[in-house]
């Protein structure tokens, strides 16, 4: 499920499938996540017949004695159903590995990341209010977490449910730790997971993407530019930890949920109560703009800005790829340098339109 710590599992897995595959664990595809062979499935392009075909092939060209499989796809609750992974059960003894965040969080994170990266274009732009309408009129299906964990175990059957609860961190590593030792990946003879990857950036930063159009003046490897310099900006400032829910919002999203995450008690986890009872200390910080003159603002100068900058990274960046600059050369092409290039560039690209010149 997005928004569990995956991608910080899913890199794990990309960086460290050697050693992984040299102590009997595989990743089909050589990939850490599923996400294109998913989507051909989900278009009849592929079938769980043809998967299990090449998951075989895969043990049998790159490691006979493997002994498990890790097939991870965070996307797999929105658009897929445990029907189309059926045929793996004839073939392997299947595990479902879920990692289950509290709702609340869950919004308030889900909605901050798909600014962020804005792949769902109709919540990209709209304000966290009209996003909890679309919540209240049944949008996110899956954060019913009975009923999804049912819907799997119907197929696979209940003793196949491994459910991790993402939050609270436990002692041991958290959420992403206890993920890898469910896959079988802990001890000493595995390198320790590094930082958390794919963070949301703050506020501030997330409300001012809001008002850029990104999925529609932007390819994906230009909003992962933004997107990794707002969380990286983020990273470099103290916050506090953002709240988007005041505490009736919470509530009311709790209380929803409230007996489903009862029912997953005593059946598939231990325990008397699925997440914890903690509310947070602050008031929401969420502020979004609210004048005509700065949406005005953003939408008029600072959208036009960040597109050339952005252009201008690009050409700068694919220059050094081009010219494999090395030795005392390199420094003219850095990172550091192509954004001070860029920068200037679009200055002066503003400086010729105010005089009239193209």
């Amino acid at each position: 499920m997005q928004r569990t710590g995956t991608t910080s599992v899913q890199k794990y897995l990309q960086e460290n499938q050697d050693l992984l595959l040299s102590k009997g664990i595989l990743l089909p595809y050589q990939l850490g996540r599923q996400l294109k062979t998913n989507q051909r499935l989900l278009y009849g392009r592929t079938s769980a017949k043809r998967i299990v075909a090449d998951i075989k092939s895969d043990i049998e060209s790159r490691n006979p004695a493997a002994h498990t499989v890790i097939y991870s796809d965070e996307d797999v609750p929105q658009y897929l159903t445990p029907q189309h992974f059926a045929p793996f059960r004839d073939h392997f003894h299947v595990k479902v590995v879920v990692v289950l965040r509290r709702q609340d969080r869950w919004l308030e994170s889900w909605y901050l990341q798909n600014v962020k990266v804005q792949w769902n274009s109709e919540l990209a732009h709209i304000g966290f209010s009209d996003f909890l309408s679309k919540w209240r009129g049944g949008e996110f299906h899956w954060l019913d977490y009975s009923k999804l964990i049912e819907s799997w175990s119907s197929v696979f059957g209940s003793d196949s449910i491994l459910p991790i609860v993402f939050d609270p961190p436990n002692p041991s590593g958290g959420p992403s730790s206890a993920v890898l030792s469910a896959f079988g990946i802990s001890g000493s003879s595995f390198p320790a997971m590094e930082k958390t990857a794919n963070q949301s950036p703050a506020v501030d930063l997330v409300e001012l993407l809001r008002h850029l159009r990104l999925h529609e003046n932007y390819n994906d490897d230009e909003r992962r530019i933004l997107g990794n310099a707002a969380s990286n900006a983020s990273l470099m400032r103290d916050q506090l930890p953002y709240v988007l829910l005041d505490l009736e919002e919470r509530k009311e999203v709790l209380d929803h949920y409230s007996q489903s995450n009862a029912e997953l008690i005593g059946k598939y986890m231990q325990g008397d109560d699925l997440f914890d009872g903690n509310m947070p200390a602050v008031q929401p910080n969420w502020s979004e703009l609210q004048l005509t003159e700065s949406i005005s603002f953003v939408e008029g100068t600072v959208d036009p800005f960040v597109r050339c900058l952005v252009d201008e990274l690009v050409y700068w960046r694919g220059l050094a790829v081009e010219s494999g600059v090395k030795g005392p050369y390199r420094r003219r092409l850095s990172p550091a340098s192509m954004i001070e290039k860029s920068i200037d560039a679009v200055f002066r690209k503003i400086h010729r339109m105010k005089l009239g010149k193209k």
